[in-house]
C-alpha cells in the first residue's frame, strides 16, 4: 500500500505539535486542510490514528504508522542534505530527537552534541526522560536514539553497553545531623525526606532498598532540575543520589557530605539506537561512546 506523503506528514506534524491548529502553522497550510488529510489517511488504513484532545495523541496504531513516517522524515532530510536540496530552512539541518537522562545530560552528553554538530548539519531534539523508561520513546517512534537501562534491543533497533554511572547519597551537614546522628537505619531513612526528579526516578528507593533490603516509604520532594534538586540539598529539604563524578566538586560548592561512604549505587547505561544506516546516527554512536567512554565505569560481565 503506498501511503501519501502530505497525509503522512500532516499526521507527524500534529502529533509533534499537539494540535491541528500546530501542525497547520508548522506545515503553512489551514487547519481544515490537516483535518482533510488526516480523515483520508485514516479511511485509507481503516484506523483511527489520532486521539483528539489538548494535546492530540497518537492511538496505538497511530503509534506504529509515527514510528515509519519519523524514520522516513530522518532519512528524507539526510538525503535532500546529501543532494543539496534545501526547500526551506528547516529541510536543510537534521532533527536528532533523543532521549537522554538527566544526570547523563548534565555531565557528558553535551560534549556529545558539540562535537557531531562541528561535523554535521545536525539540531537536537533532547527529551530528558529517566533512564529506567526512555526506551519507551523509541519504542514508540519519538525519538531515534535513547540512554536506557534495559540491555535488550527493541525492534529495528541495536543497543550497546556504555558502562556504569556510579551515584553516592548526598545530604547537608545540617540535615545529617538532623536525621542521620544516631547512623542509617529503617527507621531514621524512613523519617528523613528524600529528593526525586519525579515520579519515575527510581534510584533513591533502589538505594534504600539496598541498603536495608526493605522497600521503605520516606517522604519525598519532587524537584524537576538539576540545579534546583541541588539547591533544595544544599538547604536541607532533602538526601538524594548524585553522580559520584560531581560530589568533590559539590561538597565544596554546596556543602553536602556523603551520608554513606561505604555504599554507591552502579547504574548500568545502553545506548538504543535505529538500526538502519545513517551517517549521522553513526557519528552520534562514535561521539557517545567517545565521551561516555571519559566518565563512566567499564561494565565488566
Amino acid at each position: 500500500m503506498k501511503l501519501d506523503n502530505s497525509q503522512l506528514a500532516a499526521f507527524s506534524s500534529v502529533i509533534r505539535e499537539g494540535s491541528f491548529e500546530g501542525a497547520a502553522r508548522k506545515l503553512h497550510i489551514t487547519a481544515s486542510a490537516i483535518s482533510l488529510r488526516i480523515k483520508q489517511l485514516e479511511d485509507r488504513l481503516g484506523q483511527v490514528l489520532i486521539m483528539r484532545g489538548a494535546p492530540c495523541k497518537a492511538t496505538r496504531a497511530g503509534l506504529t504508522l509515527l514510528k515509519f513516517t519519523e524514520q522516513i522524515d530522518f532519512l528524507e532530510s539526510e538525503l535532500n542534505r546529501d543532494l543539496g536540496i534545501f526547500d526551506n530552512e528547516h529541510h536543510t539541518l537534521t532533527r536528532l530527537p533523543i532521549a537522554v537522562n538527566a544526570d547523563s545530560l548534565e555531565v557528558w552528553f553535551i560534549d556529545v552534541m558539540e562535537f557531531v554538530q562541528k561535523q554535521s548539519h545536525v539540531i537536537f531534539e533532547i527529551r530528558a526522560e529517566d533512564q529506567n523508561h526512555s526506551q519507551a520513546l523509541l519504542k514508540d517512534g519519538n525519538v531515534v536514539a535513547a540512554i536506557s537501562v534495559n540491555p535488550i534491543a527493541a525492534p529495528g533497533c541495536q543497543v550497546e553497553c556504555l558502562g556504569l554511572m556510579r551515584y553516592i547519597a548526598l545530604a547537608s551537614k545540617t540535615f545529617e545531623h538532623k536525621y542521620f546522628a544516631s547512623g542509617l537505619n529503617t527507621i531514621s531513612l524512613s523519617t528523613a525526606p528524600l529528593l526525586a526528579f519525579n515520579q519515575k526516578d527510581e534510584i533513591q528507593h533502589a538505594f534504600l532498598k539496598l541498603l536495608t533490603n526493605e522497600a521503605l516509604t520516606p517522604p519525598v520532594n519532587h524537584i524537576p532540575t538539576s540545579n534546583a534538586f541541588l539547591e533544595a540539598m544544599a538547604r536541607g529539604l532533602g538526601w538524594g543520589m548524585v553522580p559520584e563524578i560531581l560530589a568533590a566538586g559539590l561538597a565544596d560548592a554546596r556543602g553536602l557530605t556523603n551520608i554513606a561512604p561505604e555504599y554507591y549505587l552502579d547504574v548500568p547505561l545502553h545506548w538504543h539506537r535505529w538500526s538502519f544506516n545513517s551517517k549521522n546516527l553513526d557519528l552520534l554512536t562514535v561521539a557517545v561512546r567517545k565521551y561516555s567512554k571519559k566518565i563512566l565505569i567499564p561494565y565488566q560481565t
